[in-house]
């Protein structure tokens, strides 16, 4: 994952990061290591694992924590943990666009949006109402120069996959 960021050499991309489950979180923190490493800020949505378990792993991977805004969609930890920002419901994509928009606006410089596991929001929302929340993300890092890379689990031949591939820059599969 590292080797293919590095190559990304572009003042912004959006990259589709299609990788068995398995392997997610392995990607997520090479991804997080490498802006950590060109102090690179940015905000990372989590769909799947809870800040307090998190947060240590990145510290021992020294990975700038101060540099990453944490959208926590498991538990409300935004009182326990610095720059934690609870998203109560992912149910609710169009409050985590206005936040994340907040924040792309508060920075001028390069910066990242990550997510992962994008397709557990089907859980919450229908299949149109999660490709044109990812539609809508995409367009919104382009504007405001942000590298944007979201995570799918999910096979190649998915029916969001298919539909969300052309929103994306590059598509890289992790399999």
């Amino acid at each position: 994952m590292l080797l293919e960021l590095q190559e990304l050499r572009q003042e912004r991309y959006s990259l589709l990061v299609i990788t068995k489950a398995a392997e997610l979180h392995s990607a997520l923190l090479e991804s997080l290591s490498f802006f950590s490493a060109k102090k690179i800020p940015g905000v990372y949505a989590s769909l799947t694992k809870p800040t307090r378990l998190l947060q240590p792993e990145l510290q021992t991977k020294n990975i700038n924590l101060k540099n990453i805004i944490f959208m926590e969609g498991m538990v409300d930890e935004s009182n326990e943990y610095p720059n934690v920002v609870f998203i109560p419901t992912l149910e609710d994509l169009t409050g985590i666009t206005i936040a994340l928009e907040s924040f792309l606006k508060s920075y001028d410089g390069e910066k990242f949006f990550i997510v992962d596991s994008v397709e557990l929001l089907q859980l919450f929302n229908t299949l149109d109402l999660v490709t044109n929340f990812i539609w809508k993300i995409t367009q919104l890092c382009s504007a405001h120069k942000t590298h944007c890379l979201m995570m799918v689990s999910k096979k190649v031949d998915d029916i969001l996959v298919k539909k969300i591939t052309p929103f994306f820059e590059k598509t890289l599969y992790k399999t």
